[in-house]
């Protein structure tokens, strides 16, 4: 990759979704970095790629991340466009946060204290987004967007939402079935869908199994295709425990917590 007429070696892939690449790179002075890169290639023009979805998801994106500065956060270090043969590529370049997903221990049930331990510290970037100006909704909070490597850093904001956003990404269904918000499926979010995401991503570190196992998607009623049916999957948990997964993902957003702090 060549950025600003620097170099940066790829030192292997990421991730992969149907929209972007992320590459972990290393500069000159060999520190490593983070590239995202857009997969879709806009022909020139400014007018095309305003109305280009999918770049103006990748610019929400980055203009989020610049805006926010916290610890448990990835900073964006550089927003940029390409434009080799007539086309737009699009690249984020940002630091690099080193530690496992949850994702990737989350096979089998995790220790109780060090599930409520995890989650006790991603409360405090949600917390930071919720209490921007304009607030900033993540709407995928989920293990494969959280490392632990002593703190829980909160990363992909890839369906963020802001205030100025527009109307245009806040109709839309977006997030991961399993963990997002029911109300989610109607193309609505708020802070306490993000606590809904807490919720089941806890549900997950606690019994090992993916909540997205736990919807009847087969179902008529929406209560039951679009909320996790997680009852039996808890019984062993203590009271205390129960009692906050149900606050967290209770299918109406007013009878969750308010706000994190809570």
């Amino acid at each position: 990759f060549h950025i600003d007429g620097d170099a940066y070696v790829q030192e292997r892939v990421l991730g992969n979704t149907r929209t972007s690449s992320t590459y972990l790179v290393r500069d000159g002075d060999g520190k490593q970095h983070v590239v995202k890169q857009l997969k879709e290639k806009v022909p020139f023009g400014f007018d095309l790629v305003k109305k280009n979805e999918s770049v103006e998801k990748f610019q929400r994106e980055a203009r989020v991340l610049g805006k926010l500065q916290h610890p448990q956060i990835p900073k964006l270090e550089k927003c940029f466009a390409a434009e080799p043969g007539g086309e737009t590529n699009f690249y984020m370049l940002m630091e690099y946060c080193e530690g496992s997903t949850l994702e990737e221990v989350v096979g089998k049930p995790m220790e109780p204290k060090q599930a409520v331990e995890i989650m006790l510290s991603l409360c405090k970037p949600i917390e930071y987004c919720h209490s921007r100006t304009p607030t900033v909704k993540h709407r995928d909070i989920k293990p494969a967007n959280i490392i632990f490597n002593g703190e829980a850093k909160l990363v992909d904001f890839g369906i963020v939402l802001d205030e100025e956003s527009g109307t245009r990404g806040r109709n839309t269904i977006s997030g991961t079935p399993g963990y997002m918000a029911p109300e989610q499926w109607w193309g609505k979010a708020e802070e306490r869908s993000d606590i809904y995401g807490m919720g089941t991503t806890l549900l997950h570190m606690l019994t090992g199994v993916s909540p997205n196992q736990m919807l009847d998607e087969a179902s008529s009623d929406p209560g039951k295709k679009f909320h996790v049916q997680y009852a039996s999957h808890v019984q062993h948990l203590d009271e205390r425990l129960r009692q906050i997964l149900d606050k967290c993902l209770a299918f109406e957003p007013e009878q969750r917590y308010g706000c994190v702090a809570e």
